[in-house]
């Protein structure tokens, strides 16, 4: 059981969070990463380019081959089922545990107006 008094999202916002799928996928804005293994949220970025292709970037990393393209803290905690450097002792789970959701999200041709509110 997850202590909501500790969490940064609300109950609310953990049952009803949008997945990255579809059109979804070709909009940019903020999203978070869910492990499906223990309902904790383990990372929150952005993606300035689509969703989709920042999904990719992070399944790329988590692919890593050798030590010297070694990826992030991320990466390391959730490998890929294929990597081959799936280090115990900094593994928390599975590439494939997690799902990467929506906080904000615009539209391509939104882009200005969505700067402006920040000027």
């Amino acid at each position: 059981m997850i202590d909501m008094n500790g969490c940064l999202f609300s109950s609310t916002f953990r049952e009803n969070h949008e997945l990255i799928t579809g059109d979804i996928g070709y909009q940019h804005g903020c999203y978070v990463v869910e492990n499906t293994t223990n309902g904790t949220f383990v990372r929150v970025g952005s993606a300035s380019v689509t969703f989709q292709k920042r999904i990719k970037q992070h399944e790329g990393a988590s692919k890593q081959t050798t030590p010297t393209n070694q990826g992030s803290i991320f990466s390391n905690a959730f490998p890929h089922a294929t990597s081959k450097l799936r280090i115990p002792g900094l593994m928390k789970g599975d590439f494939s545990d997690l799902i990467f959701a929506t906080g904000v999200r615009f539209r391509d041709d939104m882009k200005e107006e969505v700067q402006e509110m920040f000027h």
